[in-house]
């Protein structure tokens, strides 16, 4: 006895027939997730190398202190929103979050905390975030097109 309001059961596509870009899909998911967390790590050390060293150990680098802080904060965030766009509300919060902590530790290292240098932080996250997020949408936008 057939079942009336029963689907056909779909048979997933042989991996002869498939596309190369169905079969690598998940690969180069993987291989843009794991990049992005590699890059957030790395960056994340680096910003704590730079902001957390005493005064007196930095090396002299040209530009003001808020550049910095904006630039850094901007590094951070574009790279990974760019490779992983769904992740764009948490790694902006990672970083407002980060920025914040770092000021709260500097004057325990001979730094001085100020909320004008979390301030640039933020705006740092918030344009690299927002840069990301237009990079991977002009990139899908290119692939799209078969370009």
């Amino acid at each position: 006895m057939p079942v009336e309001n029963a689907k056909p059961v779909e048979t997933p596509m042989p991996v002869e027939n498939a596309k190369p870009v169905e079969i690598l899909k998940p690969v180069k998911n993987a291989v843009r997730t794991r990049i992005a967390v590699a890059l957030l790590a790395c960056l994340t050390l680096g910003i704590a190398f730079g902001t957390l060293m005493p005064s007196g150990m930095q090396p002299p680098v040209p530009g003001g202190d808020k550049t910095h802080h904006l630039l850094g904060f901007a590094a951070l965030t574009l790279p990974v929103v760019a490779l992983r766009p769904g992740w764009f509300w948490p790694v902006l919060a990672f970083a407002v979050a980060y920025g914040g902590a770092i000021e709260i530790v500097q004057p325990y290292v001979g730094r001085s905390r100020e909320m004008a240098d979390w301030l640039a932080d933020i705006a740092g996250a918030a344009i690299g975030a927002g840069a990301g997020l237009l990079i991977a949408w002009i990139w899908a936008a290119f692939r799209r097109r078969g370009a």
